[in-house]
């Protein structure tokens, strides 16, 4: 009887350069956005992103809006340039390194605040990691990714408190391809929190650098007597987008756009919307989740941009939406209005 050699696991005692050649005919997948902001991707599947920053610069209402945003299919919010993808039931995840109990679990009173919502999403989930060693903050982390369901995004407020110095050269590129593999591994975006040096506006010691390196996009976070700005720093797919400013609104009690014309929404293109249309029946309602399916399989293209051309099917009225709880919607077809294309 021949023997029939087995398919060897990658492992750090038998790597082949074979298994990680890329060609004309390697499948790949397209690119997920989960989080723009200022009309440019800022975070994506698979992919690492920092928010940067001094302290009370405003990071935490930032990620709030992120998190906002991105439970919610439908935002009625000032979002601060920031348009989050909706993530379904998938999980979004925000573990908590560095602040108090209290500031915790503030940031679930945002988000409900902004989404209107009475109770928190079942795929919330917000953790206080404060108190453990380091070495036990990062098999929490790990453990994290695997113990909440199919994670869409994932917060780690802060990344300093991983490792015993942002300027260890080795500990720094550990932890960054920790994250990375991680990203990989769940298919999942990361977004990860750097204190900025007291004296500039660059990350963190050599953690900073390779953060720098590895990552997908960076915004930082300043502030100057009340005001608080986001500064676009580095983005990979798209342009660098132009200051966006905001402040604490008494009224609202949260934060508040200054200056909108800084803004740009992301911009797309009027679709064959007749084209689509068909992959509905003409009695038939479908949810989002079926609806995206039937998009990326038609079209071959990704769950984002599937859940795009459904939003502007919508505005363009060639799709009625029909809300069946908080964040829960069905779709269906409706006499379609040419005029509204003119």
């Amino acid at each position: 009887m021949t023997n029939i050699p087995q398919k060897q696991e990658k492992s750090k005692e038998n790597l082949d350069i074979l298994n990680f050649v890329i060609n004309e005919n390697t499948i790949v997948k397209p690119l997920e956005p989960t989080v723009y902001i200022g009309g440019s991707v800022f975070g994506a599947l698979g992919e690492l992103s920092f928010i940067s920053g001094k302290a009370k610069a405003g990071k935490t209402s930032v990620a709030s809006v992120i998190l906002a945003s991105c439970l919610t299919e439908t935002p009625n919010f000032d979002n601060l340039g920031i348009e989050g993808v909706f993530c379904e039931d998938k999980a979004i995840i925000y573990l908590d390194t560095e602040q108090s109990m209290i500031s915790s679990k503030n940031i679930i009173s945002r988000v409900l605040r902004l989404t209107q919502l009475e109770k928190a999403p079942k795929n919330l989930f917000v953790a206080n990691i404060r108190t453990p060693k380091r070495e036990d903050k990062k098999k929490l982390v790990e453990q994290a990714f695997s113990s909440f369901g199919e994670p869409y995004i994932v917060f780690v407020d802060g990344l300093a408190d991983l490792v015993a110095s942002p300027n260890d050269e080795k500990e720094s590129n550990d932890i960054i391809q920790f994250f990375v593999c991680l990203a990989e591994k769940h298919n999942c975006s990361i977004v990860l929190f750097l204190h900025e040096t007291p004296s500039g506006d660059k990350m963190r010691g050599h953690l900073g650098s390779e953060a720098e390196r590895k990552c997908y996009a960076t915004i930082s976070l300043s502030k100057k007597a009340d005001i608080h700005t986001i500064t676009s720093k580095l983005v990979r797919d798209g342009a660098n987008f132009p200051h966006i400013e905001f402040n604490f609104d008494k009224d609202s009690k949260g934060m508040k756009t200054l200056d909108t014309s800084t803004t740009p929404k992301r911009e797309v293109g009027i679709e064959d919307f007749f084209d689509l249309r068909k992959l509905i029946g003409d009695e038939e309602k479908v949810t989002s989740t079926d609806l995206c399916s039937r998009i990326e399989k038609h079209l071959g293209v990704g769950r984002s941009t599937a859940l795009s051309k459904i939003k502007k099917m919508v505005e363009y009225k060639a799709l009625e939406k029909e809300e069946i709880s908080k964040n829960k919607f069905m779709y269906f077809i409706k006499p379609f209005i040419t005029s509204t294309l003119n």
